[in-house]
């Protein structure tokens, strides 16, 4: 049974929403201490968390919140519910999912089940990684880096477009580990040949149309 923590201090909304999403199947704690984000006392696993952005979108206190969510350890998926277009034109600019408040079970349970599916997909580091791809944390950094990108090559297209497309338009540059990578042998060589060619002057949204991996390969190693 996935745990949804409602992290808002709306009464009404809060009374409303434990006993839709109970009915739904969920395991529901209502808990308004959270609304900024895990306190340091936290200790809950939460398999999603909702947070509520003000009317108008006034406030970016909800994203700011979401981002502490995403940076928790093991990191839920997150819903951001509103009540207008504002809302929705905030929570999408920081690409998080946004639901109305007056909407139906049925996309509540969707939003849900689809931010836990892809809870591991809201950051670039290497504790999400390790998480998004199942994988455990040795301690050795290179040990654990080789295991990462064998493990990649076979992550689902899904995972990897969610998790690179808010990055399209950035510039992908080859980080020092590389060379460590090689002489590990944990690249193959179509890998080798892409990231020789990744110095930080081509966009993601061109950087895995380079060759020779295709599209989906090169995306899933960078």
């Amino acid at each position: 049974m996935a745990g949804v923590l409602l992290a808002f201090d709306d009464v009404g909304l809060g009374i409303q929403l434990q006993e839709l999403l109970e009915g739904l199947g969920y395991s529901v704690t209502w808990d308004a201490q959270q609304a900024s984000g895990p306190g340091a006392d936290y200790t809950g696993q939460p398999d999603a968390v909702l947070v509520v952005v003000a009317h108008g979108g006034g406030s970016d206190s909800a994203i700011t919140a979401a981002r502490a969510w995403q940076g928790y350890d093991p990191a839920p998926g997150i819903v951001v519910l509103g009540t207008d277009e504002a809302g929705r034109r905030l929570a999408e600019a920081a690409n998080l999912r946004f639901l109305s408040t007056t909407a139906g079970g049925a996309e509540y349970k969707q939003a849900i089940d689809g931010a836990i599916a892809m809870r591991y997909a809201g950051q670039l580091n290497k504790v999400v990684l390790m998480r998004a791809l199942g994988l455990p944390s040795t301690g050795d950094a290179n040990a654990d880096a080789v295991m990462a990108v064998r493990v990649a090559r076979n992550a689902s297209k899904e995972l990897m477009a969610e998790t690179l497309r808010a990055h399209a338009r950035e510039y992908v540059a080859a980080t020092d580990m590389i060379p460590t990578l090689r002489e590990l042998r944990g690249l193959i060589i179509p890998e080798v040949e892409l990231v020789a060619k990744l110095n930080g002057s081509k966009t993601l949204q061109r950087a895995v149309k380079l060759g020779p991996l295709d599209p989906w390969q090169a995306g899933k190693l960078i």
